[in-house]
């Protein structure tokens, strides 16, 4: 059995959404990882570019300058991680500044952009960056406990740990300094780019931060010469004993007017202090109880993954892959029309694969279209992809409507559990 990567499908999906925009589409990509590339994938772009080192944006705008006849007619984007800065980076020495790379990069490194937050003077939840588990003490007095222990540039809940003691703290930096170097395919190895000109080893530090407390937000946002349009807002369900998200609806429950202009003023204002223009970004924000509505993550130059492209598609007639390339081509970018649903929120609720491997099957999801609640339903994997161990892996979504309160969608995620079963194959990563 061949151990396959999400690489084919995200290039697929690329290729499929710049025809659509009746664009040209173009590959940049490392000679390594090109080892991966089929005929058929090779087929989907009319350019392919490669590159020594995917993370120099110095060599990337070279080769692309070389490779091009006309370098004002290319727009560099990435729906990858841990190429999203370097790939704005090189937009910006091709001479193409329309979105910042500075406020990419300082979005997408969470220290960087608390300390850009707290330089307002505003009011701003406790932070720590941690570089030795000798010093769980002390952070642990800096930030309050709980606390949360998070890669300084992660994604998808890679490494996330919530701790309630500084021994827990102690062993949660140990964990995550071992495990850092294969978490989240590579995103967390150096370099980590700061506009603010510290320099950082993702691998060896994490930030920390005090525990907020109040309902979670995720929001879809455009960002158009400097104003945020919310393309839908949706409420996250958590996990009580994991902390994984494992599910959002949307319009989120019991959100009073004011709240949610709230909201959106403080992610209008992240946008501003941060730098960021003219691209897309996945939002999370807590309203906590004795700060307001606090920005939790600001993942910039792309669009939400998982769950959220299906939910926004349902409820906002918005194709999230369209609408991040429209912004990066200059294109008008289409902003969506939520309505109320008649027969209420709706939800999408995820089930995770729980062991790590290569996806062989998805089991029971005959059965998941057949529950009375659920409207549709989007696996997430397919067999052949990988179940890393560093990170929940989002394996089946299903979108779902009739429900009353956030414990309901709880119940519901664990009757999916349990009708769901990812078979992966343990031997193969």
């Amino acid at each position: 059995m061949v151990c396959a990567s999400a690489l084919p499908q995200v290039l697929e999906a690329f290729a499929s959404a710049v025809w659509q925009l009746d664009a040209q589409t173009g590959l940049v990509i490392s000679y390594a990882e090109a080892a991966s590339l089929t005929d058929d994938l090779e087929e989907l772009f009319d350019s392919v570019v490669l590159v020594e080192d995917i993370q120099s944006a110095q060599e990337i705008a070279a080769s692309v300058r070389n490779a091009t006849e006309d370098v004002s007619s290319v727009v560099l984007v990435s729906w990858f991680d841990s190429k999203t800065v370097v790939a704005a980076r090189a937009a910006e020495i091709l001479g193409h500044t329309r979105t910042p790379a500075a406020g990419i990069a300082r979005a997408r490194n969470k220290l960087s952009m608390r300390r850009a937050l707290a330089s307002t003077g505003r009011p701003s939840l406790a932070y720590s960056l941690m570089s030795d588990a000798a010093q769980a003490e002390e952070v642990a007095a800096a930030v309050g406990l709980p606390a949360i222990l998070k890669p300084l540039n992660g994604t998808a809940s890679a490494l996330i740990s919530r701790v309630e003691s500084v021994s827990e703290l102690r062993e949660a930096y140990e964990r995550a300094v071992d495990a850092a170097p294969a978490a989240a395919n590579g995103i967390l190895l150096p370099p980590l780019h700061d506009p603010d000109g510290s320099s950082l080893d993702p691998t060896t530090q994490f930030l920390v931060e005090a525990v907020l407390r109040g309902p979670e937000y995720d929001a879809e946002i455009v960002v158009v010469d400097g104003v945020v349009h919310p393309t839908l807002l949706m409420q996250i369900i958590v996990d009580p004993v994991t902390h994984y998200i494992i599910g959002m609806a949307s319009p989120p429950l019991d959100l009073l007017a004011d709240r949610r202009c709230l909201i959106l003023s403080e992610v209008q204002r992240a946008v501003d202090v941060l730098g960021l223009d003219n691209t897309t970004a996945n939002v999370t924000v807590i309203d906590d109880v004795e700060l307001g509505p606090t920005l939790v993550e600001m993942n910039a130059g792309r669009f939400g993954g998982s769950m959220i492209p299906t939910l926004v598609w349902t409820l906002a007639g918005v194709d999230l892959r369209l609408q991040n390339l429209e912004v990066a081509l200059g294109l008008t970018p289409r902003l969506g029309d939520q309505a109320d649903p008649e027969d209420g929120p709706v939800a999408a609720v995820t089930v995770l694969a729980e062991t790590a491997g290569t996806v062989v099957e998805i089991r029971g999801l005959d059965a998941l279209r057949a529950h009375p609640k659920v409207v549709d339903v989007a696996p997430h994997v397919t067999p052949g992809d990988v179940v890393a161990p560093y990170h929940a892996t989002y394996a089946v979504n299903a979108v779902v409507s009739g429900f009353g309160t956030l414990e309901d969608l709880v119940v519901l995620q664990q009757e999916f559990t349990e009708i769901v079963e990812v078979v992966v194959d343990p031997e193969c990563r």
